[in-house]
């Protein structure tokens, strides 16, 4: 009986990842202004462009992952592509969007310009992407909507149980577990917002406190921060220690954004209730929750980044190339993705037309430490290449 109420859960979960890759498809056009960018663009235009990008991106992971495979690749100024993980957070809109409208907006109403675009499409056997973010939101928001209409089930199949005391209890210990209970489920499943649906589901329907709330988001975003460093932490040496410090950085200010949350409860006195005719309150005050949580863990990063991006980086690094599980799961938006593949196979060019130039005396007069390394890239750039150029082909396929 649970599965009425858990299937709709996972599908609003499911769609809004496919909402924040259509976006992504769909405002593609901000992400080539990004990359664009050059090193000697005013910073207000840089901030701008970055932000903006971080927005078309849709999502707070697909935006990591997309700016430490810029840092990664080499392709890209380090000091822009910095920028963009330290403004991941933008990309937290559409699930701030799910929490504002899923029981104030009518969902079939996106499905009229969706209809109108894809009509449009077929009529002029075009292949457009503006309409398929209506279609995708409007399918997160009568899942929101199927859930709620299944709470009798949730409160069911509780009950009186222990479990239901535990989503209850505000208390210190109680957050803990719960924040660990996020942070373990992010490393093994790395699914966005899961628990942020989740703990917006179960606060409207009266089930979970405010603080088990915070307890699960600040859970589920430390365990993104540090799935992103074990993921990273066979890349070369730039990446490993910026993602480590971004992760340790992050962690910092999640704790504060803890604190600050528990404060800001306390001063406007939410308090915990069963009462389901607050509905929009509560969905206000989860949302006021967590753009307090998102913003400090923002500013925490920035203040870190400003420093990050001014030192110096060794010339020599490792060639190793993140891994095409990262095109795969569709962790890089598509835009970038083109972008860093393009630099890559013209990087490997020049390579293998500089190994070809080298005679034996211009060899003796290298260090054996940078031809080893050289050798090395372009055999591991010749590998994986074609492997990341043909999952980036089946991934625009799907």
């Amino acid at each position: 009986m649970i599965l009425t109420w858990l299937g709709p859960l996972i599908l609003a979960v499911y769609w809004l990842r496919r909402f924040a890759i259509s976006t992504s498809m769909a405002l593609s056009g901000l992400q080539k202004r990004f990359l664009a960018l050059t090193e000697s663009a005013p910073k207000v235009k840089t901030m701008l462009t970055t932000k903006l990008c971080g927005v078309s991106v849709g999502s707070f992971v697909r935006t990591q992952y997309s700016a430490v495979a810029l840092l990664n690749s080499r392709a890209f100024s380090r000091s822009h592509a910095l920028l963009l993980l330290c403004l991941s957070s933008a990309g937290t809109w559409a699930t701030m969007l799910v929490i504002l409208l899923s029981w104030q907006f009518e969902p079939l109403l996106l499905l009229l310009p969706w209809l109108a675009g894809a009509i449009y499409g077929m009529w002029r056997k075009r292949t457009l992407t503006w309409y398929r973010p209506f279609g995708d939101f409007a399918l997160v928001l009568i899942a929101m909507r199927w859930v709620l209409q299944n709470q009798s089930v949730l409160m069911t199949s509780l009950g009186e149980s222990d479990l239901h005391f535990l989503l209850a209890d505000g208390r210190f210990p109680a957050q803990l577990l719960w924040l660990a209970v996020a942070f373990t489920m992010t490393l093994l499943i790395g699914i966005e917002s899961w628990a942020v649906i989740l703990a917006l589901v179960l606060v409207v329907a009266g089930s979970l406190s405010l603080n088990g709330a915070v307890a699960l988001i600040i859970g589920e975003m430390l365990g993104h921060v540090w799935l992103l460093w074990w993921r990273s932490r066979k890349l070369n040496q730039d990446v490993r220690e910026i993602t480590k410090s971004y992760a340790v950085v992050s962690s910092v200010g999640l704790v504060v954004a803890f604190f600050v949350a528990g404060l800001l409860r306390d001063a406007f006195a939410w308090n915990f209730t069963f009462e389901g005719s607050q509905l929009t309150e509560k969905s206000l005050q989860f949302f006021s929750l967590y753009f307090v949580i998102v913003v400090v863990q923002a500013f925490a990063v920035l203040a870190w980044g400003h420093f990050a991006a001014q030192k110096k980086v060794d010339e020599v690094q490792k060639g190793e190339y993140f891994p095409i599980s990262w095109i795969t799961f569709m962790l890089i938006s598509n835009e970038i993705l083109d972008f860093i593949l393009k630099k890559i196979a013209t990087r490997l060019d020049l390579l293998i037309a500089q190994k070809k130039e080298l005679d034996s005396k211009d060899r003796a007069q290298i260090p054996t430490a940078f031809l080893a390394e050289h050798e090395n890239e372009i055999t591991q750039l010749a590998l994986w290449l074609p492997k990341a150029l043909e999952e980036s082909q089946n991934e625009k396929r799907i």
